[in-house]
C-alpha cells in the first residue's frame, strides 16, 4: 500500500472560492447553472445553453496579455493559492493535469513556470510533468505524484488540475453534438470550470488524510472510438485499488458529469466490483451542482472527499474516480488517518 500522507488541498469552483466553501455548498445542495450565450468564429451566436462559472469579480487581475482562455486558466489557478499561503512551496515537483488543448504553442516548461508564478511556489524540475488527459487529467497527476513519493523522487510534490469551458469553438462544437443543458437537449451535461490542488508528502505531523492506492486505466472503446465498448477500465481500476484494502469502501466520488454514458459504465463498476462496496455506500457526483469541471474534477472531489470525512459527515474508506473523453481513467483511494 503506498499511505502517501495527503498535508492541504485547494480549490475553486462555481459553488465557492475555497475547498471549504464548495465542500459546504455541496453538502447544502446549492446550484450555480445559469444560462448563458457565446458566438464562435465560423457559426452565429447561440443562447438559451446553461453553464456554471466562476463570476469574472472573484478571479484574481492578470495584466499578462495572453489568449483568453489561456489567462483564465492561470486565474483559476492563482486563485487557489491563498488557500496554499501558510505551506512552503520552495523546489518542490509540481504535477499538472490540463484538456488536451490546453496552452497550444507553449512548452510544458513554459506551462509549469506559469502555473508555479500563479501558485506562489517554485519548483523543482525532476518529477514536474504537464498532462493532457481531459477529465481524468488532475486526478491522474495526483496518482503520478503519489509514485514519485513510493519510488523516493521526491518528499513533497504539488498535484492537481484546473480547466475551464470557456471557449466559444468548444461550445459550439459541443452544442452541434447537442451534448450541452438546454430547455431541448435530451442527454446533456453542463460546462463548469475550476482548478484544485492536493499537497502530497512522505509524512507530515498533522496529515489530513492518506492515499493508500492509486491506478490508471484506458478504455479503448471510448465515445470517440470505433471500438465496441465493454466499460472495462473503471471496474479493472477500481478493482486494482481496492484489493489491498480489508474494509469496504464507504464514500464514493464519481466524475460522472450527468452524461449516460458515464452513469452505464458506473453501472457496469458497481456490478463487477460489488464486493468492495458497503452495502450502504454513499455515492456523490458533485458535477450536479457546479458543472463538469474537467480537468479539475478529480482533485476537487479528492478535496471534498478529505473535508467530508476530517468533519464526520462522510465515512471512509472513500474512492474519487474520473473518467476523459478519449478513454484514460483513474482511480485513487482515500482515507483520514485515525481510520486507518
Amino acid at each position: 500500500m503506498l499511505n502517501i500522507t495527503l498535508a492541504a488541498t485547494a480549490a475553486i469552483t462555481s459553488v465557492g472560492l475555497t475547498a471549504a466553501q464548495t465542500a459546504a455548498s455541496v453538502r447544502a445542495g446549492i446550484c450555480r447553472n445559469r444560462t448563458f450565450a457565446y458566438q464562435t468564429s465560423c457559426s452565429s451566436s447561440s443562447s438559451g445553453l446553461f453553464e456554471a462559472s466562476v463570476p469574472d469579480d472573484c478571479l484574481p487581475v492578470m495584466d499578462r496579455q495572453m489568449p483568453p482562455l489561456e489567462k483564465r486558466l492561470l486565474q483559476l489557478t492563482g486563485a487557489t493559492a491563498g488557500q496554499l499561503a501558510h505551506i512552503k512551496l520552495a523546489d518542490i515537483p509540481l504535477v499538472v493535469g490540463l484538456a488536451p488543448g490546453a496552452f497550444a504553442g507553449h512548452s510544458d516548461p513554459d506551462i509549469l513556470h506559469m502555473m508555479a508564478e500563479q501558485l506562489g511556489a517554485t519548483i523543482a524540475p525532476g518529477g514536474s510533468r504537464v498532462i493532457k488527459e481531459g477529465r481524468a487529467a488532475g486526478l491522474i497527476a495526483i496518482e503520478h505524484a503519489c509514485k514519485l513519493i513510493a519510488d523516493n523522487k521526491a518528499d513533497s510534490v504539488l498535484a492537481g488540475g484546473c480547466d475551464t469551458f470557456h471557449d466559444p469553438d468548444l461550445l459550439g462544437r459541443l452544442n452541434i453534438a447537442n451534448r450541452i443543458k438546454s430547455r431541448t437537449a435530451m442527454d446533456f451535461f453542463v460546462p463548469g470550470e475550476g482548478a484544485g490542488f492536493v499537497l502530497l508528502k512522505r509524512s507530515d505531523p498533522e496529515p489530513l488524510a492518506q492515499i493508500w492506492a492509486g491506478a490508471t486505466g484506458f478504455e479503448p472503446g471510448h465515445p470517440g472510438s470505433a471500438q465496441p465498448y465493454r466499460a472495462t477500465a473503471l471496474a479493472d481500476t477500481i478493482g486494482i485499488v481496492c484489493r489491498p484494502l480489508s474494509d469496504k469502501i464507504a464514500t464514493l466520488f464519481a466524475g460522472m458529469n450527468g452524461e449516460s454514458h458515464w452513469a452505464k459504465e458506473w453501472a457496469n463498476a458497481l456490478l463487477r466490483c460489488s464486493e468492495h462496496f458497503d452495502p450502504a455506500m454513499a455515492l456523490y457526483h458533485p458535477a450536479e451542482y457546479y458543472g463538469d469541471a474537467g480537468a479539475a474534477c478529480g482533485p476537487i472531489m479528492t478535496a471534498l472527499a478529505v473535508i467530508g470525512m476530517r468533519r464526520g459527515y462522510l465515512r471512509g474508506p472513500a474512492l474519487v474516480y474520473a473518467s476523459s473523453d478519449q478513454g484514460p481513467h483513474c482511480v485513487i483511494g482515500v482515507n483520514t488517518v485515525r481510520s486507518q
